[in-house]
């Protein structure tokens, strides 16, 4: 009996999460009361490979340093640029690593809300400004569990790379998983939460994985190699334009389903 209900479990949870991830996403009302932010982006510095070949003795995987693509620092650039006409813009400390490992131990997907104390616990008295005053709020980008973690497919927390091959017919994807998280400065209360999501069109990937979520992203199988160290220069390159090319279109996109900017164009999650 505890494994019907288990499977059960797993049935309403996949089902859910995947009517989550097709459906159109209404914006949030305005953000009221807030006048300066503080942005901040906990993308780890690891790039995650796995490749499922033809048969299990194809396999491989594993992962390598990325810190050099400044994912973070394009992040922060492209939420401040979007802000910048309609708050104060407050420069922070913040223990970025820390944020990034408790997050991927500690933080569902934003389409489950159950995890906003655990996220109030991670920030509390840890991030603040470089100098003077808080901002009214921080505006955080941190990883997150997606529904792909319950369909059988592989969940990378923040940034990946995923490659399937079946029958010499190869798939390749880059996987982004993160959440944009508004925090409170005085009480650490989360005010708004929300996937950190592209339109693949926008964002120039060629396809959408179907039914998978909404952060796997279809590319070029030029982009393949079976581990990380096996990445030439020019894939490599290939990679983190997608990756930029993602955020830049993903920070306005979600700043706008949260509120905190008005929307100037159909969203699609």
């Amino acid at each position: 009996m505890r494994g019907a209900a288990n499977f059960l479990l797993f049935l309403v949870i996949a089902i859910g999460g995947g009517l989550a991830g097709c459906a159109t996403v209404t914006p949030a009302e305005p953000v009221e009361g807030i006048r300066s932010v503080g942005v901040a982006s906990a993308f780890g510095d690891e790039f995650e490979m796995l490749t499922i070949g033809t048969t299990v003795f194809n396999n491989s995987g594993g992962s390598g340093d990325i810190a050099e693509w400044g994912v973070n620092e394009l992040t922060i650039d492209t939420i401040s640029s979007a802000l910048s006409n309609n708050y104060e813009l407050v420069d922070v400390e913040y223990p970025r690593e820390f944020f990034n490992s408790e997050a991927k131990e500690k933080v569902t997907g934003s389409w489950i809300e159950n995890t906003p104390k655990q996220i109030s616990d991670i920030v509390r008295d840890r991030i603040s400004p470089d100098s003077g005053e808080a901002p009214d709020a921080y505006l955080i980008v941190i990883p997150e569990y997606t529904a792909t973690a319950f369909r059988g497919y592989p969940t990378f927390v923040d940034l990946g790379l995923y490659s399937m091959s079946l029958l010499g017919d190869r798939k390749t994807y880059i996987w982004v998983s993160a959440q944009m998280v508004l925090v409170d400065a005085d009480t650490w209360e989360v005010l708004r939460r929300k996937s950190f999501r592209s339109n693949w069109v926008s964002a120039k990937m060629e396809k959408r994985m179907k039914n998978v979520g909404a952060a796997y992203w279809r590319v070029d199988n030029a982009a393949w190699a079976k581990d990380f160290e096996s990445l030439t220069a020019s894939q490599k390159e290939l990679i983190r334009k997608t990756i930029y090319d993602y955020v830049k279109d993903a920070a306005p996109r979600t700043l706008e389903q949260m509120g905190m900017l008005p929307v100037e164009s159909e969203n699609t999650p």
